[in-house]
């Protein structure tokens, strides 16, 4: 198998961009990061992003793709599963060998952890097991006290605080200078919205849209307004307005909480694939 580093978002997007369509719920995280990255090579990140193909007789079988200071995210199309991560191993490793960790589903991202750690003698600090979920027709629940709306750049005191909470409590990260700009320009253009129910009760963000579906992501509601079912209707709201104009929802699920994993199933929600967040110790 022959491997090809590539710098431009746009060129990747021309070489893989269809086997990532192929799939586009499974395949959705690297599209919609790698078509953003098209538009802002710094979306995500001062430093330069990286992608990486995999091909074997002219075909492509994989991809990587990095958005410093983020883990690499993979994705396997075809061919022998331990080859191309094999293939990811080593020219990742030449490329850029103090990967924070790997994203992935896990039919690819497993093999490529257990041969990296193998190979460098590395090991897993953290492991975050992840349910992706897609919602074609919603069932809609029983709303609690509130409405949905759009944030607003004047809801960044709060919108900050809760997206800081949230990459603490869900991702076990820390929210960067630059990912706080990201939100505040989400704030501009309208892609966060609120359950409201005499002020903000719950967040939900719409992310990454693909040729005919869309994510959703950054659910989150505080400690202290918890268990009035605010998120459940901040995201069924969403997700009714999103499939007005899209296919399908998608959405990344935490496979340690399993009342919420419940909640979306009730919603429509229908198990897609399975993935993991992995990552390295220093």
């Amino acid at each position: 198998m022959k491997t090809k580093y590539i710098k431009s978002a746009i060129e990747f997007l021309n070489i893989a961009g269809d086997m990532l369509l192929s799939d586009e719920a499974k395949h959705g995280l690297s599209f919609g990061i790698a078509e953003r990255v098209a538009d802002d090579p710094h979306a995500y990140g001062e430093d330069d992003p990286w992608f990486v193909i995999v091909e074997d007789a002219g075909q492509i079988c994989g991809a990587a793709l990095r958005t410093p200071p983020s883990s690499p995210i993979l994705s396997y199309f075809c061919g022998d599963v331990g080859e191309v991560s094999y293939s990811m191993v080593e020219s990742i490793h030449k490329l850029d060998p103090v990967i924070p960790g790997a994203v992935g589903n896990n039919e690819i991202v497993v093999p490529f952890v257990e041969q990296w750690c193998r190979q460098y003698k590395k090991k897993v600090k953290r492991m975050i097991a992840h349910r992706l979920y897609r919602l074609t027709e919603l069932i809609e629940p029983g709303f609690s006290d509130g409405f949905l709306r759009k944030a607003v750049p004047e809801d960044e005191g709060v919108v900050i605080p809760w997206t800081t909470a949230f990459y603490r409590e869900a991702l076990g990260g820390i929210l960067t200078n630059h990912q706080c700009q990201l939100y505040r320009e989400r704030l501009c253009t309208g892609d966060i919205y609120l359950w409201d129910d005499k002020g903000p009760v719950a967040m939900a963000v719409k992310t990454r849209p693909t040729r005919r579906g869309i994510s959703i992501g950054g659910v989150f509601t505080p400690p202290e307004k918890r268990n009035h079912g605010y998120a459940t209707s901040c995201v069924a709201a969403l997700c009714r307005e999103l499939l007005s104009g899209y296919d399908f929802c998608l959405l990344y699920a935490d496979l340690s909480n399993p009342i919420s994993n419940s909640i979306y199933m009730k919603m429509g929600f229908r198990e897609y694939c399975d993935s993991a967040n992995y990552y390295f110790i220093k």
